[in-house]
């Protein structure tokens, strides 16, 4: 299987130095003291992953890690080591044993496609499983919530307009065309528009990468903050309703990508 890193919409390795383990830890905290089986360290919580895969592999290792000093008992293997036994409805590792809690690394829109994910949610509704991150996770993970957004408050000064349809927007329009579930900057477009929603010439920024069969969402360009020719985007990272941690990237592109550099920086 050829996917490329899940780390884009969540932590990257050099992020992770910046997420507050504390706030971070008591989130797995409050689910061991919420489970019995965790608490009294008779249930395993699984972590899984594409393996190989050094990224993500160096993530899933730090969410290990925060699990353990929460006091729970964890065990990490490759994703596609999972199956489903017909006979008993579980998800079973690699050593045959029952998963009742599972961190994955890995998006649900790809478990849907590939049908297993069909599974696991029904799973999860009929309280065989705990996946964590759960299966609402894809509303969020949409970036068609951008136009729902717009339509539910629109001219909102926190928000950009946005539709499904790129006629929706004036003639001489820049617009950002983006896939509804593109990751890490991958077949992202900044084009002006013409009456018909269509780019009137050659873009001003485009990306390539695997994604747009699943449809597109377009938003109002706005530029980001530049010095000296680098454009910086800011990423917030959630704990609950607690912000746990903050990068800030650049490039030289208009479009922020996969190997864009994360910048250090102080607050004082």
């Amino acid at each position: 299987m050829n996917r490329p890193s899940c780390n884009g919409a969540g932590s990257r390795t050099a992020t992770r130095t910046r997420i507050s383990s504390t706030a971070s830890r008591k989130r797995w905290e409050a689910r061991r003291n919420a489970f019995p089986g965790l608490k009294a360290g008779s249930e395993v919580v699984h972590l899984a992953c594409l393996m190989p895969h050094l990224e993500d592999e160096a993530t899933i290792a730090y969410l290990q890690t925060l699990a353990l000093k929460a006091g729970m008992t964890t065990k990490a293997l490759p994703i596609q080591a999972i199956r489903y036994d017909d006979t008993t409805r579980q998800f079973l590792d690699d050593a045959g044993g029952p998963i009742r809690h599972l961190m994955k690394l890995y998006p649900w829109d790809w478990l849907i496609e590939e049908g297993s994910g069909r599974e696991l949610v029904a799973s999860a509704a009929e309280g065989r499983i705990g996946v964590i991150e759960p299966a609402w996770k894809m509303v969020m993970s949409s970036k068609g919530l951008l136009a729902c957004l717009w339509h539910l408050f629109p001219n909102h000064p926190n928000l950009l307009p946005a539709f499904f349809d790129p006629t929706r927007f004036p003639a001489g329009s820049k617009v950002v065309a983006k896939p509804l579930l593109g990751r890490e900057g991958s077949n992202v477009s900044i084009a002006v528009l013409d009456s018909q929603g269509q780019p009137v010439d050659q873009p001003v920024a485009e990306t390539d990468g695997p994604y747009g069969d699943g449809g597109w969402v377009y938003q109002q360009f706005s530029p980001l903050a530049e010095s000296d020719g680098n454009h910086a985007v800011f990423g917030v990272w959630m704990a609950g309703d607690a912000c746990c941690g903050m990068g800030i990237r650049e490039d030289r592109s208009l479009i922020t990508g996969n190997t864009s550099r994360f910048v250090p920086h102080l607050f004082r």
